[in-house]
């Protein structure tokens, strides 16, 4: 495949209030539909995508505006945090949530496949008898809220965002303290 041919997948955060009119235009196609999490690529308004292009490209670096620029036709996707509320376990254990069904993760820390492998690995553990489902379901479920904290993190960060910075940070670290005190 030539330079030329490369497609890079890549994610700009933009946050928009939840029912405002910029959300509604960003989510509304080319056809005049509207869509509730994502609009796919050549569907995107051009005019919609100009117009916010137009307002980061004079705060990025060239390197952010090239990749931009060279962006003619993106998709546009709603980025939501989820860890599954009750028990990740169905059918007395013989149905159990993994990976993006038990939680999603931000894209941007590319630990979907990561945390997949991660529950079935440690199902070995219940499947052999060393630990119950309802131990596994509590270490997984710290481990997706460790995991997703991390990630609002880094997002704050890279958004310098320092308000919301520091309620990451705060939030961060109280999980850790009530991890360390095994009230979780």
């Amino acid at each position: 495949m030539s330079p030329e041919e490369r497609l890079l997948n890549w994610v700009w955060y933009y946050d928009v209030p939840a029912s405002s009119d910029s959300m509604h235009q960003i989510f509304t196609d080319i056809h005049g539909k509207t869509h509730h999490n994502t609009v796919l690529r050549g569907l995107v308004k051009p005019s919609v995508w100009l117009k916010h292009r137009a307002l980061i490209l004079p705060k990025i670096t060239t390197p952010f505006r090239e990749l931009l620029l060279g962006t003619p036709d993106p998709f546009v996707t709603k980025i939501r945090d989820a860890v599954c509320d009750e028990t990740a376990a169905y059918l007395d254990g013989k149905a159990v949530l993994v990976g993006d069904a038990f939680v999603t993760l931000r894209p941007h820390i590319g630990a979907g496949t990561e945390q997949a492998a991660f529950h079935c690995l440690a199902l070995e553990a219940v499947y052999d008898g060393q630990k119950s489902l309802h131990v596994w379901d509590r270490e997984v479920r710290a481990r997706a809220q460790l995991l997703g904290l991390l990630s609002i993190l880094f997002k704050h960060m890279a958004c310098m965002s320092v308000v919301p910075l520091l309620g990451s940070v705060c939030k961060l670290g109280g999980f850790w303290f009530t991890q360390r005190l095994g009230r979780r």
